[in-house]
């Protein structure tokens, strides 16, 4: 019994986080992806463990990558974000609070060309188990691809998908339009980043 007890607590807490990370529930609005606080942290750890130290905004740009580029593929992202148009491109809502949620992501101020800039690091290794051999060739094609590039070059790159993220801004009042702007957002992204996937 005392099992079955600490299983629902565990359940019960994983509940909570995912409601505090993910602002949606699985469905269009994600990409139809899972929803899991253990997944979106090793997939962070994986991806800075590939990338290195990268800012915020360059893990904005990676992450959107993987979840469109995944979605065109194979008709699901893998993440489970949804995301929103920022001045920078696009980003996961509730970016900043999905990179501070876990002990393993080291959230660090640093000096950058004379200004101060925020620094996501990892010294963690990720376990991959929980992810499928087609989300890996996703993963590591962007990885491959992007890794070199810095943050300003992502940006610029991702400047023709600002416009497909500007697409998906909405109030908290939408909900009703919610789903249906993203499930266009993610169909016409098959032809709308055209001259982008060019690129991968």
């Amino acid at each position: 019994m005392d099992e079955v007890i600490k299983a629902s607590e565990r359940w019960q807490d994983e509940l909570k986080e995912t409601k505090r990370l993910f602002r949606t529930e699985r469905g269009m609005v994600n990409g139809f992806a899972p929803l899991s606080t253990d997944r979106l942290k090793n997939l962070l750890l994986y991806l800075l463990r590939q990338m290195g130290e990268i800012s915020p905004t360059k893990m904005n740009e990676v992450l959107f990558y993987i979840d469109f580029f995944s979605y065109r593929e194979r008709g699901m992202a893998i993440s489970g974000l949804a995301y929103q148009s920022l001045e920078l491109g696009p980003a996961p809502q509730r970016w900043d609070r999905v990179y501070s949620a876990f002990d393993e992501v080291e959230v660090q101020l640093k000096q950058v060309q004379g200004q101060e800039s925020t620094r996501l690091k990892a010294d963690v290794e990720a376990d991959m188990g929980g992810f499928y051999a087609e989300e890996m060739a996703v993963i590591d094609t962007v990885c491959e691809k992007m890794k070199r590039m810095t943050s300003k070059e992502v940006v610029k790159m991702g400047g023709e998908a600002h416009g497909l993220a500007g697409a998906l801004k909405h109030s908290a009042t939408e909900e009703d339009e919610i789903g249906g702007r993203f499930h266009l957002a993610f169909q016409t992204f098959r032809t709308f980043l055209s001259p982008c996937w060019s690129f991968f």
